[in-house]
């Protein structure tokens, strides 16, 4: 199922003309991984704009998380600039003079309630001693620019990082180790998650460079062989029904959850597929659909864009060529093809709709 985005938290910048960045604008981003279950983030950056610059932070409808601006704390701008807040509409306005650099920090805190709810641990960012998990847009403040010619990119590097591997699904072979460049969009629509027990995959199909990315448990060695494989022949065929070999990179990733009693949610992000699963083997005929079909909205939503007046489509005809592709890489037979289209069918027939 494709999410759509939508911005919830502006920060204005106002400039002189004088002092306007020419060219890519770099946002730089320092992390600091704290104990308390949080991360602080300083970022730098130029005015751009001659009045002002609009960021956005967190997707109160991405997952449902209204209250998303909670994960966000002591936000400060060092002066001579000043803001002031807007809660009620996630809003901060920077006002500030000359062609400075400026320089705002913040907390993002681990505000997940640990209650078995099964969007926190998919749309929330979560941050502990052992296990880092959290999207783009919930860690870095969106900039957006009045004029479609203007660029950004991110720079990230960490002045503090956390003791355990990394893993950014726009920069997959990164680790965190040093600075990361990339463009605001990969990003934002994308995920940064470690843990003391993550293992990456990575490998070459068709000229693709593709990355598996599991946590352990005591199924750790049977798991990896299982997805990859699965992945290797749903990959082949899903390709091969698009024609369709222009990426640089996919990831899936999957990771158990930590508190909810749920088989198998998740959500796509830019060349990705991020799946959490109740903690046992990973792989069952349930769970395989569910990461084929979401897979499957890399080219039914991300690459053909849908929005909700052809959803119908998009999801009706992923469903199909998930059906398909699964077949056609013998991870489906024939007969229970026909069988779940037989029930799918009823269903509708059922209908009262």
């Amino acid at each position: 199922m494709r999410v759509s985005v939508i911005p919830v938290l502006a920060v204005i910048l106002l400039s002189s003309p004088a002092s306007l960045a020419q060219g890519p604008v770099e946002f730089d981003y320092q992390l600091y991984y704290m104990k308390e279950n949080k991360v602080r983030v300083s970022l730098s950056f130029h005015p751009v704009e001659t009045d002002s610059t609009v960021f956005t932070y967190g997707e109160p409808d991405f997952g449902g998380q209204p209250d998303i601006l909670n994960c966000l704390a002591d936000f400060k701008v060092d002066a001579p600039a000043s803001f002031r807040s807007i809660p009620a509409e996630r809003k901060f306005i920077l006002y500030f003079t000359g062609s400075d650099t400026v320089k705002v920090e913040y907390t993002i805190l681990d505000t997940s309630t640990r209650k078995k709810d099964v969007r926190q641990e998919l749309f929330r960012p979560v941050i502990s001693r052992d296990y880092f998990y959290t999207h783009g847009v919930n860690l870095f403040l969106n900039p957006h620019f009045r004029k479609d010619n203007k660029k950004a990119v991110i720079s990230i590097n960490w002045e503090k990082r956390p003791d355990f591997k990394l893993f950014y699904g726009f920069d997959p072979d990164n680790g965190g180790k040093k600075k990361s460049v990339s463009t605001t969009d990969s990003v934002m629509f994308s995920l940064i998650t470690g843990a003391k027990d993550l293992t990456i995959d990575k490998f070459e199909l068709h000229g693709i460079q593709n990355y598996i990315v599991l946590r352990g448990g005591v199924n750790q060695a049977a798991n990896r062989k299982a997805v990859r494989s699965y992945f290797t022949r749903f990959n082949e065929s899903i390709r091969r029904f698009w024609n369709d070999y222009s990426d640089s990179c996919f990831s899936l990733v999957l990771q158990p959850f930590l508190q909810a009693d749920h088989n198998i949610g998740g959500v796509a992000f830019a060349n990705g597929f991020i799946g959490k699963y109740k903690a046992d083997t990973i792989l069952n005929p349930q769970r395989i659909y569910t990461i084929s079909h979401e897979v499957g909205h890399h080219w039914l939503g991300h690459k053909l864009e849908m929005n909700i007046s052809n959803q119908w489509f998009g999801e009706g005809f992923n469903d199909y060529i998930t059906f398909h592709s699964l077949v056609a890489a013998g991870l489906l037979t024939p007969a229970e093809y026909e069988n779940r289209i037989n029930e799918i069918m009823q269903l509708h027939y059922s209908s009262q709709i």
